[in-house]
């Protein structure tokens, strides 16, 4: 018993330790740098100015009105009524912009259109499946949507209607960790509709925002599961959601390992062997899930789909000095050719990115400068873009896309709307990541309550710090700490409070 207690103090302050500094360190570079990500995808740095700082006052006094009147607002209602404005607002957005979209996604797009009319063309050697297997989970996920319409307009909409279940469950979440505290319970309402990259995420029928509902649900179910053990049920399903999170983008095996140490943790500190059994179901599901899907798809089209692009071809890319155009560390067409260039061979393909990635190594080893300067600036490039893509991800009329009002064409061609929604979305981000961090500061000792979403930050900085970067990536990993900032900004309120109290010379209630 002694031995478990040693082992959870330690993991928690491990865990908790790089956490936090991986936090604070997204604080500081977010306070000195901002990035703009512009129609060619390629970086650009500034600095972060001020202008932010406007945004950021709004919202704490949007905050504090909230605390201040909140006993007599009903949490469901402010979340129904918030869902309105995002049903109004999703709705114009996806009628004012085109339905065309480009790039992977819509070439996963016809792929599952293909599959539907038992056109396997894509799964041959070459095809593109044949090159992403990894991509079969989006194709089954977008398959059903085949009976209803071809039009990507109908992914819109159901990305809309997961934003909604997003932010059901975020509420859901943090009313679990913080025991149903209703200031919580607001702050954490308020912020998650009020941040906006997730709301633009919905004009891009990719895998974002339909894997992050699969996880959050997952990782309810398991918080259900932890209040009322007798309930196998719930952690049945739980383990098998973040199993189809991960069968949808490949990602989120981070938040499944984030869980996983959490869970292991805990166990130390309690000595639950369910929570083994929960780690080892979370594994079984995630693993299974996409062997069976990848079975299931190669029997139908008569391919094969254990191949693809091996996993060391994108660290190679990740971390090669010379991959700078788009942004350090960005996606470029390194993987691609380099597999091409082998006729497909996984093999050989994998003994080149082994080398290359030696070779890089032995660059930064002996250029410790240059790769100081890489690493500082492909994290900067990832994490300091406070849209995180979403705008970019949208249409954009230089790439034959088109918008049709007044608004959505200043949003997608930055105009002065895209400036506007830029600026308040930095000041959601600053407020996110200061409240979160000074509550982690605060309640140090509190690792249950904040160790997952922190393990999922730090899992997802050093990922994506050696693999392909790009800041659309890690929207999740900064919407995961709403619970946390919440949590933070309710302590500051009432601490100020209770200091305005004190000054004014009336009793502190």
């Amino acid at each position: 018993m002694k031995e478990g207690r040693f082992l959870h103090q330690l993991c928690s302050w491990i865990a908790a330790a790089a956490g936090m500094a991986v936090l604070f360190v997204i604080l500081v570079s977010n306070i000195m740098w901002s990035t703009v990500v512009d129609k060619s995808e390629v970086v650009y740095f500034n600095e972060a100015g001020r202008s932010w700082l406007v945004a950021a006052a709004l919202l704490a006094v949007l905050g504090a009105l909230l605390i201040h009147r909140g006993e007599n607002i009903k949490e469901d209602r402010l979340f129904w009524v918030f869902a309105a404005g995002y049903l109004a607002a999703g709705i114009y957005l996806i009628f004012s912009i085109t339905p065309e979209i480009r790039s992977d996604v819509q070439i996963t797009h016809c792929i599952a259109a293909d599959f539907f009319y038992r056109r396997f063309a894509e799964f041959s050697t070459g095809g593109y499946m044949y090159i992403y297997p990894h991509q079969v989970g989006l194709m089954l996920y977008e398959l059903p949507f085949c009976f209803f319409s071809d039009s990507p307009r109908v992914l819109f909409f159901a990305n809309l209607a997961e934003i909604l279940v997003i932010n059901w469950h975020i509420w859901q979440i943090s009313r679990i960790l913080f025991q149903d505290n209703h200031r919580v319970n607001l702050l954490t309402i308020g912020l998650s509709f009020l941040f906006l990259p997730q709301f633009f995420f919905l004009a891009f029928a990719y895998n974002t925002i339909p894997g992050l509902t699969l996880f959050v649900m997952g990782w309810y179910w398991l918080l259900r599961w932890e209040q009322r053990p007798e309930r196998w049920g719930f952690s049945v399903l739980g383990a098998a959601l973040l199993g189809a999170a991960v069968l949808l983008r490949s990602n989120y095996l981070i938040g499944v390992a984030a869980i996983s140490l959490w869970e292991l943790t805990m166990f130390f500190k309690t000595g639950q062997k369910g929570r083994l059994a929960v780690i080892l179901a979370a594994i079984a599901f995630s693993v299974g899930f996409s062997s069976l899907s990848k079975i299931l798809v190669s029997s139908i089209t008569g391919a094969t789909l254990d191949g693809g692009i091996p996993s060391v071809l994108w660290i190679a890319m990740g971390t090669d000095p010379e991959n700078v155009y788009s942004g350090p560390g960005w996606y470029n067409d390194y993987c691609l050719d380099t597999y091409f260039s082998v006729d497909c061979n996984g093999a050989i393909a994998s003994q080149l990115g082994r080398e290359k990635i030696l070779e890089n190594l032995t660059y930064f080893l002996n250029n410790p400068y240059d790769a100081l300067e890489f690493f500082k600036n492909k994290f900067a490039s990832t994490w300091c873009e406070p849209t995180f893509q979403s705008i970019w991800c949208g249409p954009l009329t230089q790439l034959g896309q088109e918008v049709y009002t007044f608004c959505t064409t200043s949003l997608y061609d930055m105009g002065a709307v895209y400036s506007a929604v830029y600026r308040l979305c930095k000041g959601v981000l600053m407020v996110l990541l200061v409240s979160a961090a000074g509550f982690c500061l605060v309640r140090r000792k509190d690792f249950p309550v904040y160790g997952m979403p922190l393990i999922f930050l730090t899992g997802g900085a050093l990922f994506h710090l050696m693999w392909e970067t790009k800041s659309q990536y890690v929207y999740p990993y900064i919407f995961m700490l709403i619970p946390l900032s919440a949590a933070g900004l309710s302590d500051f309120y009432t601490w100020l409070s209770a200091r305005w109290r004190k000054f004014r010379g009336k009793e502190i209630l």
